[in-house]
C-alpha cells in the first residue's frame, strides 16, 4: 500500500531531470515533492523548513557516496535515499545503515521508482539518516 503523504525531496541541478522524476512520482500519486538545485538549499529546507522529508533523490555526482562515508547527507532528516545517474563502474551501494538505499544508472525508470517507493512506504523502512 502506498502512503501518498510521503514527503519527497529531489536535489537536482538540471530542472529537466527533476521534472522527469517528479512527473513519474505524480503518476504514482505522490504530490508532496520539493525540488532544490543544491545540497545547501536542500539542507536549509530540510532543517529549517519545518517539513520532514521521508525520501531524498539525488544524482551520484552531487553526493559522492561510499558505504563508509555519507557525510554530505548527514544533515538531512530523511528515512530513505535514491541515488541515480551512477556510472556503470560504480558498485551498487549497499547501506551499512538502516533504511532504504538504491542506486541507478542514468535517470531512474518508472518501474524502479515504483518498486523503491513501495519499499519506502512498507513496514521495513527504518530511518536511514537522522540529524542529531
Amino acid at each position: 500500500m502506498f502512503y501518498k503523504s510521503t514527503k519527497v525531496m529531489i536535489v537536482e541541478p538540471d530542472q529537466r531531470h527533476a521534472f522527469s522524476i517528479e512527473k513519474m512520482l505524480n503518476r504514482m500519486g505522490y504530490y508532496s515533492i520539493a525540488h532544490v538545485s543544491t545540497l545547501e538549499e536542500g539542507l536549509m529546507l530540510s532543517q529549517f523548513g519545518g517539513k520532514l522529508f521521508s525520501v531524498l533523490f539525488a544524482p551520484e555526482f552531487m553526493i559522492k557516496p561510499s558505504a563508509e562515508n555519507f557525510f554530505p547527507l548527514c544533515g538531512f532528516n530523511v528515512d530513505s535515499l535514491f541515488i541515480y545517474s551512477c556510472s556503470k563502474q560504480t558498485p551498487r551501494v549497499t547501506a551499512r545503515l538502516n533504511g532504504t538505499l538504491r542506486s541507478s544508472v542514468g535517470l531512474p525508470k518508472f518501474e524502479d521508482l515504483e518498486s523503491f517507493m513501495a519499499r519506502v512506504d512498507g513496514e521495513d523502512a527504518l530511518p536511514l539518516f537522522k540529524s542529531a
